[in-house]
């Protein structure tokens, strides 16, 4: 807008008879704006400015919060739904100083200054990586010395309190050295209750660090600054180690993972400081606690039972043991490999195969079994068929029950290879009521479905008939060709007649835990 000084000039010079267009090009203006000025006599306009908009903030914040930080829906949302006229561009400014203040308001924590030996951080973060081309989401496990900025990372499927120990163990007993303190998030797996300062830890955590010589430490809630080394560690391995590499499986991810950190990066210089990692672990080395000559590694046990083929189930694979069948073993598991034991005796010992090989028959090296052990994934659909082809629906509802999520058992195909074994051992007419009262209770058990057919076997065995023995029958082609055969064993039965605690009180078990008398 021009000033007081220069409209007074020129409506001077035009009452002193210069010509609009002069005045014009001697001001350098526009023609219209000399124009609207002699109009205006030189004056200043005097319309008013109308009030400045002045939007609720808190009315603003509270919808950019519900629209998800979305600027754009912000301003559709307000000026649709609550009629306020805003600009685009002045809702943005608005948002911009919206941010600033909440971002000035949080308290991150005081700023975190490494000394050496001070402390490491230990975390978890997803990462979605490509095995032999098919994207799996895996746990990255990290473990990063805050002042050196040496790291060690393990890719995990699945990450619990054994795979915690084995990684902390693995890490620290390469790098032959650890912090006096482990900073990690407040992870049920390590803290019992509590959080932050507060939080107290897992008995057998704090026994597992303390023979590794570090104390477990709980950052505070919404302190970012506490994890900022944890969390710069995973940027640089999803920014710098995942792209532009492949992977067989999870093998290899591993092998190129423990390379990257432990070789790569170990001696490549900081973007920022210009530090490099090797040379900054020999300053803090004096400060850490050096890993004690022995440390018992971490274990779990498991009790296993080995096949007629002397093998055992291990996760998804099969191991096979020497000079064992149909027996029970202790299986010890340490960080990549496991131990089998027989009554305290070591029968031998094998690395964990890798999680992407699946019903694999494992053999120690140079050993050829003889005799190759049927199908290992085996499957009940042959006993299934028999069972539906008795004729009776009760039998094929049933079997559709214990398929659907209200009958569900924890191994069906073993469940239905146990029903079809007493499908053979008693009468179809006793089978096909017991599976009749085994649907109506809604029972998924073959203990209890037998013990019902044995209930059902006595109460129809007080109305059977006396029959009389046929006669004849020793001169029979039959009788003749067995009379020189082993007396059959009828013990079997005998047992499945032998009068029950529940018969003998006058009353019959259903199934259902009750007593009819």
């Amino acid at each position: 807008m021009l000033d007081a000084e220069m409209r007074n000039a020129i409506w001077t010079l035009f009452k002193q008879g210069k010509k609009k267009a002069e005045i014009a090009r001697l001001f350098d203006l526009d023609k219209k704006t000399v124009f609207k000025i002699i109009k205006q006599e030189g004056h200043l306009p005097t319309a008013a400015r109308k009030d400045k908009i002045r939007p609720d903030h808190e009315l603003i914040k509270r919808v950019y919060k519900d629209c998800e930080g979305y600027a754009r829906r912000t301003h559709e949302v307000l000026t649709q739904e609550y009629s306020i006229e805003i600009g685009y561009s002045t809702l943005n400014r608005l948002l911009d100083e919206i941010e600033a203040e909440s971002e000035k308001k949080r308290d991150d924590g005081p700023p975190i200054v490494a000394t050496p030996g001070e402390y490491m951080q230990h975390d978890t973060s997803p990462h979605l990586i490509k095995l032999s081309g098919k994207p799996v989401l895996l746990q990255c496990a990290g473990l990063y010395f805050r002042y050196s900025k040496v790291r060690y990372i393990k890719y995990y499927r699945s990450f619990n309190k054994f795979a915690m120990k084995s990684f902390m163990y693995e890490a620290l007993t390469f790098w032959e050295y650890a912090a006096a303190k482990c900073m990690i998030d407040n992870t049920s797996l390590a803290v019992l209750r509590g959080t932050g300062p507060n939080a107290i830890f897992h008995d057998d955590m704090n026994a597992f660090a303390k023979r590794l010589g570090f104390v477990w430490e709980a950052h505070p809630l919404n302190k970012p600054n506490y994890k900022a080394g944890k969390e710069r560690n995973f940027r640089s391995v999803e920014t710098n180690f995942i792209p532009g590499r492949t992977f067989v499986d999870m093998d290899d991810l591993n092998r190129q993972a423990l390379a990257w950190a432990t070789e790569k990066y170990f001696r490549h210089p900081d973007d920022k400081t210009k530090l490099v990692p090797a040379d900054q672990w020999e300053v803090e080395k004096p400060f850490l606690e050096p890993m004690p000559a022995y440390i018992q590694p971490p274990y779990q046990s498991y009790d296993r039972q080995a096949d007629k083929n002397g093998f055992i189930p291990v996760y998804a694979n099969y191991y096979w043991i020497p000079g064992v069948k149909k027996q029970d073993v202790k299986v010890i598991e340490y960080p990549g490999r496991i131990k089998v034991y027989l009554n305290r005796d070591l029968l031998i010992e094998y690395p964990l195969k890798s999680s992407d090989i699946k019903y694999q028959r494992v053999t120690p090296e140079g050993c050829r079994m003889q005799k190759k052990p049927n199908d290992l994934h085996l499957t009940s659909e042959a006993e299934e068929t028999k069972l539906r082809a008795f004729g009776g629906h009760s039998i094929a509802r049933y079997l559709d029950f214990i398929r659907s999520k209200d009958g569900a058992v924890p191994q069906r195909n073993r469940f239905v290879k146990n029903l079809y074994g007493i499908s053979l051992r008693v009468a179809p007419g006793v089978f096909e009521k017991a599976i009749e009262r085994a649907l109506a209770y809604k029972i998924n058990n073959c203990e209890t479905i037998e013990r019902i057919a044995v209930q059902l076997m006595h109460t129809d065995a007080q109305e059977w008939p006396e029959l009389s023995p046929a006669t004849g029958f020793e001169g029979r082609e039959a009788y003749l060709e067995g009379r020189l055969a082993d007396e059959p064993d009828l013990f079997s039965y005998a047992k499945l007649l032998k009068p029950t605690d529940n018969q003998n009180d006058g009353g019959t078990d259903d199934g259902s835990g009750s007593k009819n008398g």
